[in-house]
């Protein structure tokens, strides 16, 4: 099977990052051991067959859909930002986040 990624793709990463990222590729992703991501390790890190990404999505809404029309409006997405991305931030810091 052909090799669609490897760790030496990163190189431009600092060392501490790069080792977090070797041991992260090779502990969940590379499944054969071979130090490259098939196509189908690669679906694997892409897209994920856990529970969070089946369960957050009716979470967010059933605590932001106030009408009830299986859809979320850009005013129900504001009335409830919380529950989109963390908001125990002070109320004039700036910091950028990028959760949706």
């Amino acid at each position: 099977m052909t090799s669609l990624f490897s760790l030496d793709t990163f190189n431009d990463v600092n060392g501490e990052s790069k080792a977090e990222l070797k041991k992260d590729f090779s502990e969940n992703y590379d499944k054969n051991k071979d130090g490259k991501l098939t196509r189908e390790e690669m679906r694997h890190w892409v897209l994920p067959d856990d529970e969070l990404a089946a369960e957050e999505p009716k979470k967010l809404m059933k605590e932001a859909d106030d009408d009830k029309d299986g859809k979320l409006s850009i005013g129900e997405i504001n009335k409830h930002l919380h529950a989109f991305m963390d908001t125990n931030l002070e109320e004039n810091d700036e910091t950028e986040h990028d959760e949706l």
